[in-house]
Order: C-alpha cells, then structure tokens, then sequence
C-alpha cells in the first residue's frame, strides 16, 4: 500500500513517516492539522495568501506537522518559487528526522527543477 504525497502525486511507502492518528494527537498538532486543512481548502478556492498564511500558522504550532510543509512547499513551487519550495523542504528535514515524504518532494522538485534548467539551456543555444 502507497501513501501519496501532496507533492506532484510521488509516493512513499506506508506508515515511513505517518502523522499520529488523530485520538493520539496532542493540542499542537491536531491545530495545526486543522490550519493545514484550511490552507488546503484555501489553495483550492484560489487564494494563495491565506493559504500561505495558514500553513505558515500550523508550522509555527506544530514544526514538526509534515503536511503542512508538503502543501506550503507545492504552493510556492506552483507560484514559480522553486528556490523557496527548496528551502522550506530543507527546514522540513531539518525539524523531522526520517522525513521520507519531504526527502521524496525535494528530490521530485529537484528532477522539475533540472529538466526546466535544461530546456532554458536549449533555447539559449537555439536547439530547441
């Protein structure tokens, strides 16, 4: 069985680094489950800026929430920020050690990035 990132649909084995259920959560985590929610439902509707803002919100309760830097990570990249979809999957792995799903979404973001790298080397050289 697959978990699937939020991530440009990577997937990672289950239960590699699964969120606690919910009956198991302390205060910090299940308010930053449910900012990390309405982030997403946020995303969604279109407005970027809440969106940012409520993932921003859980990471400052629970840094150690994955969702939240999965969905703020694919946000930023979405919005042409990959150097700052880079760095928020950096800290990622910084505050959660074993972080495979955020180890997945750098190294996914890494082959879009390299691909994009070398189409814009294409069209400067004419070989497009």
């Amino acid at each position: 069985m697959l978990v699937v990132s939020a991530i440009a649909g990577f997937a990672s084995p289950e239960g590699a680094h699964a969120q606690p259920a919910v009956s198991q959560e302390n205060w910090a985590t299940a308010r930053a489950r449910s900012l990390t929610e309405q982030g997403r439902a946020h995303r969604q509707s279109g407005d970027t800026a809440r969106a940012i803002a409520r993932f921003s919100e859980a990471l400052a309760i629970d840094a150690t929430f994955g969702d939240a830097y999965l969905e703020l990570a694919a946000l930023r990249e979405a919005a042409g920020e990959p150097d700052e979809a880079e760095r928020v999957l950096a800290i990622s792995l910084e505050r959660i050690p074993g972080f495979v799903e955020g180890m997945w979404a750098r190294a996914e973001l890494y082959g879009r990035q390299r691909v994009r790298l070398l189409a814009l080397r294409q069209l400067r050289e004419g070989d497009a």
